[in-house]
């Protein structure tokens, strides 16, 4: 009886630490949101000797009206939140009578990050987060000293529908924003990483 007692605290502990220490989604994102450093990177300031001017830009459309979007951005420990103004971006779902590729084709709010941060030449970890999408991602960046030097993130929105019925056969599924970011592709100085 003991050891059914001991086994079911030790489940209930684990279940507990599991989901009491939330790291994926929103909880990874908000604990991500909090620096533990101040000093590795600055948004304003002159470059000296062995920094680089790194330019950040990201984007992202919406449905629905937000006065503003926050893009969490953790770079070495430094967070910050940077909140975007929306603005309407209408663009046709059909041209010349067929069904637009475009992924952001529709009525929908643009969310648009330009920052200039300066920071020390080298090799950096870089976290993005979405807390409204409960999206994130982290990669590692080499910047060379010198610049400005372009980070640019580029949405990649889900699908209109997550597979084809027999239906379907023969149509395309075409990504679209009204269905919520899938992924981020990252673009450093206009080449893939």
């Amino acid at each position: 009886m003991k050891r059914i007692g001991v086994a079911f605290m030790a489940v209930v502990l684990c279940v507990t630490l599991s989901y009491g220490f939330d790291m994926s989604g929103k909880g990874q994102i908000l604990e991500k949101a909090k620096s533990a450093k101040t000093n590795v990177f600055a948004e304003e300031g002159q470059v000296q000797k062995g920094q680089a001017i790194l330019i950040i830009k990201a984007s992202i459309k919406k449905e629905g009206l937000r006065p503003e979007y926050p893009f969490v951005i953790n770079i070495d420990g430094q967070a910050v939140t940077w909140k975007s103004q929306g603005m309407q971006d209408n663009l046709p779902k059909y041209a010349d009578g067929y069904k637009s590729n475009n992924p952001e084709a529709g009525d929908g709010i643009k969310y648009k990050l330009y920052k200039r941060i300066i920071l020390s030449a080298g090799t950096h970890k870089f976290f993005i987060g979405l807390p409204e999408d409960e999206y994130s991602k982290e990669f590692s960046l080499t910047v060379k000293e010198g610049g400005p030097h372009y980070l640019e993130l580029q949405p990649v929105y889900k699908y209109d529908r997550e597979y084809r019925s027999k239906s379907d056969y023969g149509l395309p599924r075409n990504r679209t924003f009204s269905k919520g970011i899938s992924s981020y592709s990252i673009l450093f100085n206009e080449q893939s990483i």
